[in-house]
């Protein structure tokens, strides 16, 4: 078409508040909430934005327009929570006789169906990046467009602190009902709708109970011990303060797979569910080495307390802690997991925020607290759902910013089932998310056609592939002097070429010269701490300037240096340092006294302040090429206990 049409300022519908929406009534907001509202005041707008949650229908048939309005209409006053926003502090729910809430409308008719598509795309784009104002409200917005005279697509969002996946299945039933009525011309007759202020008052009432605070324990006994702190590689290094900008990917499971896994889950007495839950949490053990996992699993409050229709945020995030270990069987593991995640799903009726101010845990700016990553189960979101004379396609629509690290969303049905990877682009890049996927469904090919396999045997990604990953990797073949160090090599090039750039890091640029004098300054300090020929000196850092030149440094000094990811577990590193007999750990303020060592803890921000008094110092020690680096590097990796094998 001649004009291809723009979005015309989108927004959520503006309203003065001092002209009052008329208030019903005001009740304390219950603790999942107040535990958004902490996420927000901490995280900003962009934390707010984390929380939109939003479904599409592409609707085919013939259309009743009016009749949609009037039912979206009737849907927000049938439901407290649509009609809703929050006290200035956020500790109260604030219910309105009415919220303006105006159905967005656009007719794109006239446009082919990619305009029509980008459009669509772009308008959602936007709407997942537009805020909610929980203050003044609406929670709750929707749009329209029209494709064709018998094509429309409709949007539905709402801010997660009154909505939660449960609810936005029963905001689609209801909606279809009454636009069917309404269709037909009929007097929509619904049974009267559950109050979200009657499920929040009986939250604090059902918190001060006994059975609430036996339930709480014994969530509270499963980290008395200690809470540990699951670590996935990421490609980027963690920000000092958290970042929430996201992207997803959607991969699609065969459904001969899907068969498969029910048949092998079925011969074990575990349900579909927990059979894909229990291999995620040994997809995380091998991909992490860890064997104390915390997997975050959103439980819905509605079922647990039988309020099968109410619409409101009642998700309880349940932090299930799993111990896979790499010398049991798949179908073992299995089978024990059965149990303790019906235990699990047992004592869900209990608040997480309350959890975490329970264990005392320090609320750090760089991490989600607890639970990183979620395993979410959205299948059959829409059944029951249907509309007078249209069919439907569901569509699950992406956030622009997510919560946690990863959030892995299972939807679909028993014979269609998708993968939908949610994850903070400050952290992964879509490639690393992408070889997650294919070595999580090679995991699962494993183990359907091997249950009894132990899990430590279970490849991430086939031999074929890992050999031809390493032969490239190993591809780095160039000419030059065998016989000379490493070091020896860098100061041929400060003879030649002292002021070219040697090391370029974002806007920072260092020349061989500054590489090769601030390298000395560091070695001086080194030998002033008595290191020498022999040694194994530690790193644990990010990859900074800094990095480089001290292990430049460290190789002047006669010392090897021993490479250390601080994203490893907690628990590998400390070995690695104990097996290797690490005589210093060089790390950053980031990661001050993290880890439990005998080596003297050097902080390179406190080294660099230092090094002005060794300027000048010439380093005498003759250091011999040979193979200890390579050496020390390999030992570490094949002694390393844990669930990968792998090396770098």
């Amino acid at each position: 078409m001649d004009n291809e049409p723009v979005i015309k300022n989108f927004k959520p519908v503006d309203f003065d508040p001092f002209a009052g929406p008329e208030l019903i009534r005001a009740v304390p907001a219950i603790e999942p909430q107040l535990e958004i509202w902490v996420s927000y005041l901490m995280g900003g707008e962009d934390a707010n934005r984390s929380y939109n949650e939003s479904v599409s229908l592409r609707m085919t048939g013939p259309f009743n327009h009016a009749a949609m309005e009037t039912a979206l209409q009737d849907l927000i006053q049938r439901h407290e929570a649509l009609r809703s926003a929050f006290s200035g502090d956020g500790s109260k729910i604030c219910i309105y006789k009415e919220l303006p809430s105006k159905l967005f409308f656009e007719d794109l008719s006239s446009g082919n169906s990619s305009e029509q598509e980008k459009y669509i795309a772009d308008f959602s784009t936007r709407s997942a990046e537009t805020a909610f104002d929980l203050l003044n409200g609406p929670l709750f917005r929707t749009a329209l467009f029209k494709l064709d005279e018998e094509e429309h697509y409709l949007t539905l969002s709402a801010h997660h602190i009154i909505c939660d996946g449960w609810s936005l299945g029963i905001l689609m039933q209801d909606l279809g009902k009454l636009y069917s009525a309404h269709a037909k011309g009929q007097t929509p007759f619904l049974p009267d709708a559950l109050r979200l202020s009657t499920y929040a008052q009986e939250h604090w009432e059902f918190s001060q109970s006994e059975q609430y605070k036996k339930i709480e324990q014994y969530w509270i006994d499963q980290y008395k011990d200690n809470v540990p702190v699951l670590n996935i590689p990421t490609d980027f290094p963690r920000p000092a303060v958290r970042t929430y900008k996201s992207h997803r990917d959607d991969y699609v499971i065969d459904p001969e797979l899907i068969a498969a896994i029910k048949k092998m889950g079925g011969k074990a007495g575990c349900s579909f569910v927990t059979t894909l839950l229990a291999s995620f949490e040994v997809f995380l053990y091998r991909l992490t080495g860890q064997n104390d996992i915390v997997l975050g699993l959103p439980a819905a409050g509605q079922s647990a307390t039988g309020n099968y229709a109410l619409v409101g945020h009642c998700v309880n995030l349940l932090p299930l802690r799993s111990h896979p270990r790499g010398d049991i069987s798949f179908v073992d593991y299995l089978k024990k997991r059965k149990k303790n995640i019906l235990d699990d799903y047992d004592h869900q009726q209990f608040t997480f925020g309350s959890l975490l101010k329970k264990l005392n845990i320090a609320r750090d700016a760089s991490r989600v607290p607890l639970v990183p990553i979620v395993f979410n189960i959205d299948m059959g979101l829409d059944d029951g759902v249907s509309f007078e004379g249209l069919k439907y396609k569901l569509i699950y629509n992406p956030r622009e910013y997510e919560n946690f690290e990863i959030f892995l969303n299972t939807t679909g049905s028993g014979q269609s089932l998708v993968l939908e990877w949610s994850y903070n682009t400050g952290l992964f890049k879509q490639a690393t998310i992408k070889r997650m996927m294919d070595e999580f469904e090679s995991l699962l090919k494993v183990v359907v056609e091997t249950p009894e396999i132990k899990i430590k045997d279970i490849p991430l990604i086939s031999s074929k592939a890992l050999y031809a990953k390493l032969d490239d990797w190993n591809n780095t073949v160039a000419d030059y002097p065998k016989e000379k160090a490493l070091q020896d090599l860098i100061g041929d090039k400060v003879r030649q070429y002292p002021d070219k750039v040697a090391v370029q890091y974002g806007e920072r640029i260092m020349t061989y010269k500054n590489l090769h004098e601030t390298s000395d300054q560091l070695a001086a300090l080194l030998l002033d701490l008595e290191v020498g020929p022999g040694d194994i000196i530690g790193v644990a850092a990010d990859r900074s300037p800094e990095m480089l030149i001290t292990l430049l440094a460290i190789m002047k000094s006669g010392a090897a240096y021993l490479p250390i990811d601080p994203q490893y577990p907690q628990q590998r590193i400390e070995y690695m340092l104990e097996d290797s007999s690490a005589k210093v750990l060089f790390t950053s303020q980031k990661y001050k006294k993290r880890f439990q060592t005998k080596a003297t803890e050097v902080l390179i921000e406190d080294a660099w302040m230092n090094l002005r008094d060794y300027s000048g110092k010439k380093i005498e020690r003759k250091v011999r090429q040979g193979p200890c680096l390579c050496f020390i590097y390999i030992r570490i990796n094949r002694k390393t206990q844990g669930g990968s094998d792998r090396t770098s």
